[in-house]
């Protein structure tokens, strides 16, 4: 009976060690305003688009998006550092989304964009979708000021994601939080892109933290 009872610990044991990392969250972190290069992201230029790479200030983008060089799978949260330089003579326009290709337009993305910041009247406007291979879907948006933005400095966009549910924060507001019904994909990358209105978006910082694989 001793022996039975021993073998039986031992065989707990070993489960909970074998366990004692499951559910665990990993970090990966790219600082665009320490970076030399950006080499290793996908970039894609429009027209007369521009990407700028300044020590302490970051990835200035001007009809020019990037996307990550590494894929996330299964649950996680994605935050951007970014620092706007706008007014209501010199406005700027921005997304963040992730999607399952390095090359617009992906099949399956959550998108969101913020156009015209720095006219804090009805000009501003933001909009999330939930994009699939077939149709979008439109959950969060409208005109008017964006609420909690900061026009000339530092703002922070973040998306978790818990299986096909999402929510999205601008400095700590919540924008979206909804059921996925159109984007479904094993991977997805991070995108960015900035446009410049005479104002200036500045990429600082690209944060995951992620309980799948990164790939």
């Amino acid at each position: 009976m001793l022996k039975r009872r021993l073998a039986v610990t031992i065989v707990a044991i070993a489960l909970v060690l074998a366990c004692a990392g499951c559910g665990k969250t990993e970090t990966w972190i790219f600082d665009f305003a320490t970076a030399s290069e950006t080499e290793d992201w996908v970039h894609e230029e429009y027209d007369d688009g521009s990407a700028t790479l300044v020590t302490d200030m970051g990835l200035k983008l001007d009809n020019h998006s990037v996307c990550s060089p590494v894929a996330f799978t299964g649950d996680f949260t994605v935050t951007v550092d970014l620092f706007l330089d706008t007014d209501a003579s010199n406005c700027a326009y921005f997304e963040c989304y992730i999607c399952d290709g390095q090359f617009w337009e992906p099949d399956n993305m959550i998108f969101s964009c913020f156009e015209n910041i720095g006219t804090d009247d009805d000009g501003e406007s933001l909009m999330v979708t939930d994009e699939g291979p077939d149709r979008r879907t439109e959950v969060a948006g409208g005109f008017g000021p964006i609420p909690n933005i900061v026009r000339k400095g530092d703002n922070v966009w973040k998306l978790s994601k818990t299986g096909d549910y999402y929510v999205i924060s601008l400095n700590g507001y919540r924008i979206a939080k909804f059921v996925s019904k159109e984007c479904r994909s094993d991977k997805y990358y991070i995108g960015l892109y900035g446009y410049s209105y005479g104002g200036d978006v500045w990429f600082k910082k690209v944060k995951v933290d992620y309980k799948g694989s990164m790939i």
